[in-house]
């Protein structure tokens, strides 16, 4: 297979788009891993505060990813059709809003509920990532760029538990027990 040959001026452009696109596409993933390591965290209040059943949990934890398969497909095509940026956009802000309201959901279904629309706007999230990346940079680039994105799910998974210990040891700040502290501001910080 035969290498393309860039240019220094080429090179120095892929430069620049890397750490001005990259680094929040990176940090956008690594929310989204922290997202899901949250919810395992914030079990651990959550459950006696909803009166939830263990089996009702993971029923919750499964929906979330039913909910993520169903639409993945659909959300790659629309990704297509109405742009990685838009789409991507759009996913972000469902996504964050639902989040957010999770924080004031009063029983267990209603959580389960919440989980499963949390993964149909979640959907598409990661092919379209992958999508935008191809719109930015040539073949040569992406494992570079790939690489990037998988670092930030790893700095994710370690982050995550620190993120979620701190906001569950707010439990009673403003009213707002800690599984609550765990949802809103993750989603606030989606939508921004």
């Amino acid at each position: 297979m035969k290498q393309a040959i860039y240019t220094a001026d080429e090179k120095k452009l892929f430069q620049r788009i890397t750490w001005r696109i990259v680094p929040l596409v990176v940090f956008i993933y690594l929310i989204a891993i922290i997202d899901r390591a949250n919810v395992g965290f914030a079990k651990l209040q959550m459950v006696s505060a909803l009166d939830m059943t263990e089996q009702l949990y993971g029923l919750a934890s499964s929906l979330f990813f039913i909910g993520y398969l169903a639409l993945e497909i659909p959300s790659a095509y629309a990704v297509n059709r109405f742009g990685a940026r838009l789409w991507l956009a759009r996913i972000l802000l469902t996504w964050g809003l639902l989040t957010i309201a999770t924080a004031w959901v009063t029983s267990g279904s209603l959580f389960a509920a919440f989980r499963f629309l949390i993964g149909c706007a979640e959907a598409g999230a990661y092919p379209g990532i992958i999508y935008y990346f191809t719109l930015w940079f040539p073949k040569e680039y992406r494992a570079r760029v790939l690489g990037f994105l998988t670092l930030g799910s790893a700095f994710g998974n370690l982050f995550g538990s620190l993120v979620s210990g701190f906001l569950l040891d707010l439990d009673g700040f403003l009213g707002f027990a800690g599984w609550q502290w765990s949802f809103w501001p993750q989603g606030f910080r989606r939508c921004c």
